[in-house]
């Protein structure tokens, strides 16, 4: 995905990773690094988040600490 980019808020014990679309301002999915790899988030991103990206959307990828 082209509009992809990688945000980094903070490094911290527990991290999620989360999917933000900036266009419709809303998080689209929260990963734990701890189970689900960059790759693996990739994966779902390409098959449940797609449409999103089709619509031209900036998507971003970045850390969320809980």
């Amino acid at each position: 995905m082209r509009n992809l980019k990688y945000v980094t808020v903070s490094r911290d014990k527990t991290k999620f990773r989360a999917i933000y679309c900036s266009h419709c301002k809303k998080i689209l999915g929260r990963y734990n690094t701890k189970y689900y790899e960059c790759c693996k988030i990739k994966e779902i991103l390409h098959s449940f988040h797609s449409s999103h990206a089709k619509k031209n959307h900036k998507l971003m990828m970045g850390y969320l600490v809980k």
